[in-house]
């Protein structure tokens, strides 16, 4: 399907084998072999096109072959439909990276306090977008830190970039289903490892990026055209649920004093407290709290 030597003995599973795209000449085959999957698979109704873009790296470009992949992405969508009109097939699951917003490649136009979007990215996701032969949901995947690792202002605040990319991305494609495949909060090390924080750290800066996703907002029913987003400013760890809480219930959250170092996280990234301290927002009868790891 991807141009190599044909046969079951001859299957190439290494992960490199996996992560290269197929060439161009062999879309169609590879949109073939998704039709032949959905027809021998009936109670697959859900197909991903692809994953992360990879493969489709334009080295001479220094940028994403967004032509390419939605070459191929349509005739998947096709072939899929042919073979029931009801599957859905969503993409364009690419990584959602931001930068240090005096990155060359920033976004001058989506920003906060989080970083900036690589607006490769951005400029990728656009054209698949206007060039799609349709969509029945939207992918996407990323982490709340920029591609430095860097954590803007600090773990919590920067979830506040996965709330902004669910806006966005709900805007372009005027309220298509939006899917999270994979979204990271934790830095990894150089094995790929995330073994930095304690258990405590690690739930409660989860938990809070799953409320950002959650919070994004559907778009405006004016218009589904992009405009400057800032993402808010660093505020409370914790923000409303997406679901009624119980009674009395309060959201985790922990806080620490300005100028102290983060807890617990890689020795390489400590570093002071940019934000103040934050206070949970509670729900029932409950005052507000501070809350802190043991």
């Amino acid at each position: 399907m991807k141009g190599g030597k044909s046969g079951v003995g001859n299957t190439n599973w290494s992960q490199a084998s996996l992560e290269t795209a197929p060439r161009p000449d062999h879309y169609a085959d590879y949109a073939a072999l998704a039709a032949t999957v959905a027809k021998r698979y009936p109670d697959v109704t859900h197909f991903i096109v692809w994953n992360e873009f990879k493969g489709f790296w334009n080295d001479a470009k220094q940028r994403w072959d967004y032509e390419g992949y939605t070459q191929l992405y349509n005739l998947v969508y096709k072939a899929l439909k042919k073979v029931n009109p009801k599957i859905m097939v969503g993409g364009p699951y690419l990584v959602m990276d931001s930068v240090d917003p005096r990155d060359p490649n920033a976004s001058p136009t989506f920003e906060g306090s989080w970083g900036a979007m690589d607006q490769r990215v951005i400029d990728a996701f656009d054209y698949w977008n206007e060039h799609k032969a349709g969509a029945d949901f939207v992918v996407v995947d990323g982490s709340s830190y920029t591609n430095d690792d860097d954590l803007l202002p600090n773990e919590f605040g920067a979830t506040d970039k996965l709330t902004a990319v669910s806006t966005w991305v709900r805007e372009q494609t005027r309220d298509l289903p939006l899917w999270w495949a994979e979204y990271y909060v934790e830095p990894a090390d150089g094995n790929d490892d995330r073994k930095g924080w304690s258990e405590t750290h690690r739930v409660a800066v989860q938990a809070t990026g799953m409320i950002a996703m959650a919070k994004g907002a559907p778009p405006p029913a004016s218009t589904g055209t992009r405009r400057r987003r800032r993402a808010p400013s660093a505020r409370a760890a914790c923000g409303p649920r997406p679901t009624a809480p119980t009674a009395g219930g309060n959201c985790p959250c922990t806080t620490w004093s300005p100028g102290s170092t983060r807890p617990s996280g890689p020795a390489r990234r400590s570093r002071p407290c940019r934000s103040p301290p934050t206070t949970c927002r509670t729900y029932g009868s409950s005052p507000p709290t501070r809350r802190s790891w043991s």
